[in-house]
């Protein structure tokens, strides 16, 4: 299948009103698909893509399992001074405020300023000259943040606060990273030759149509090389956990080392991809909004639009809740697995878990990107396939509720084997999902839409991780939270049905409330 790589359709001029006099309550469109249809702008979108893996992955896994080594080592059994296990069903107390909680209840309180951070973004990032700085200062901050952990080494409640108030400020970074990431995929299937302004997937609707193959080329090979940079991060981190050879209960610096390891390779690639991505121009702010107002008006345009954008709004919602689920799945089990194979041994199989996930991750997409022009099969028979794989890796988890159980997540054996499931149909799904998507969002409306999965997602990560904490404070069971992941996980069934593919890369071709 050959992509047209040619110059982008220039949208020049395209706005309301004169050209010095923008219309109240209008936006300049802006020549808006310029540069990105060259192999250049590809080539530093994949290296950005590259630069964030490395800490994306000791984000997601290390640094979690740091916050649980600290937490572990200067907790305590509950109504009791003895110290917590360090394998099987672990039931550990932290200090929290007047009082204490179970210690993975610290993980609850890292999402909540992420909401405002990501409003902030997905409102003013498509407006001209904001997308690349952005992103930018996002991916250099994120590769700062995990400078200093090699330091924080101390088992202590000092420590314990620190690491988890970095987890907090990267994932909120993290995000913006991604919503600003998600946007560029449908200007990149705009600048196929041919393609109209308003509407990348009109020009051939179908799978073999040239955006569409853009879009699947773009958004599975952008997992790959962010799964790349994971993979060579975790590396790092089996390398220096066998070279140093940690006694049992210090394994925490070697998680620690591979961490700031990891930010400084993100920001020296970052520098490369700087340099080799264009800037993109924006829609023209009109001359009567402030830079603060912005946000607000471009999430009031997006409520004006779901009546003219049914579509786009019903995937949005499908796809938000099975990214919660997944989102909840993964930490719990990575956290299961430590529970099961001993926090004391688990510095070097946890780094072997780990990147068996990534590897899965990328074979899975890789998979599904060379089968999706060359399979003839109804576009949604991807989604529920993909998603049936993922609800029985779930479901595989909740069965070992049960003490009587001899499986569901019971045996080392048994991550293994969920581990290459899940990580693989999870990633093939996150980039179908982003191809259909991106044919769904109208041109200048690319962060605004992007970024409002990210905020729906936010909406359900005050609440989830709250009902997590309590459900592991009462319980002291992480499988019983895996009954609010297999929940999310089936929740979104019924919009991905009721969404009509074909409807909504029709309704691309008309502009947001208030950006026509």
């Amino acid at each position: 299948m050959t992509v047209a790589e040619s110059p982008a359709h220039v949208g020049k001029d395209e706005r309301q009103g004169g050209r010095d006099n923008p219309e109240k309550g209008s936006v300049h469109l802006g020549e808006h698909h310029v540069p990105l249809g060259s192999s250049k702008a590809f080539w530093g979108w994949l290296t950005l893509n590259l630069s964030t893996g490395p800490t994306s992955a000791m984000l997601f896994t290390y640094l979690p399992a740091a916050i649980q080594t600290v937490a572990n080592t200067i907790g305590h059994v509950p109504g009791s001074d003895e110290p917590c296990a360090v394998m099987g069903a672990i039931t550990c107390v932290v200090p929290f405020g007047s009082r204490e909680v179970d210690y993975l209840t610290y993980f609850s309180i890292t999402r909540a300023v992420e909401a405002v951070a990501c409003i902030i973004t997905s409102g003013i990032a498509d407006y001209s000259r904001f997308r690349k700085p952005l992103m930018m200062s996002a991916i250099y901050s994120f590769g700062a943040l995990s400078l200093p952990l090699a330091a924080l080494t101390a088992p202590s409640l000092s420590t314990l606060h620190a690491l988890s108030a970095l987890y907090c400020v990267s994932t909120v970074v993290m995000g913006v990273f991604m919503i600003i990431q998600a946007s560029y995929i449908p200007i990149f299937m705009a600048s196929v030759r041919g393609t109209p302004a308003g509407n990348p997937a009109e020009a051939e609707l179908g799978r073999g149509g040239a955006s569409w193959a853009k879009g699947a080329k773009v958004s599975t090979w952008g997992i790959v090389m962010s799964n790349v940079g994971m993979v060579a991060s975790v590396l790092v981190g089996v390398i220096i956990a066998h070279a140093q050879r940690p006694p049992p209960g210090e394994s925490l610096n070697s998680y620690l080392l591979a961490m700031t390891v990891s930010g400084a390779v993100t920001i020296s690639i970052a520098v490369v991809g700087h340099i080799l991505l264009p800037e993109v121009p924006g829609i023209r702010r009109p001359r009567n909004k402030s830079v603060i107002s912005l946000p607000f008006r471009s999430c009031w345009g997006l409520v004006r639009s779901v009546s003219s954008h049914p579509e786009a709004f019903k995937f949005c919602a499908g796809w938000v809740l099975w990214d919660a689920a997944w989102f909840n799945f993964i930490p719990l089990l990575s956290s299961l697995f430590l529970e099961t194979t001993g926090l004391d041994l688990a510095a070097g199989a946890f780094s072997i878990f780990t990147l068996l996930g990534i590897v899965a991750g990328c074979a899975g997409c890789l998979a599904w990107m060379y089968a999706f022009p060359r399979v003839s099969t109804p576009i949604k028979t991807w989604l529920y396939t993909l998603l049936g794989v993922n609800i029985l890796c779930v479901f595989w988890g909740c069965v070992g509720i049960s003490a009587r159980s001899a499986i569901g997540l019971k045996w080392a054996a048994e991550f293994w084997v969920i581990q290459v499931l899940f990580m693989s149909t999870n990633s093939a799904l996150l980039s179908y999902n982003r191809v259909v998507y991106a044919s769904f969002i109208p041109k200048a409306s690319e962060a605004l839409l992007s970024g409002l999965i990210f905020i729906l997602d936010l909406v359900t990560g005050w609440i989830l991780p709250l009902i997590q904490g309590v459900i592991q404070d009462s319980t002291h069971n992480l499988r019983y939270s895996m009954l609010l992941s297999l929940g999310l996980m089936v929740a979104p069934v019924p919009f991905f049905v009721w969404v009509r593919v074909e409807k909504g890369t029709k309704e691309a071709g008309k502009a947001l409330a208030g950006f026509a």
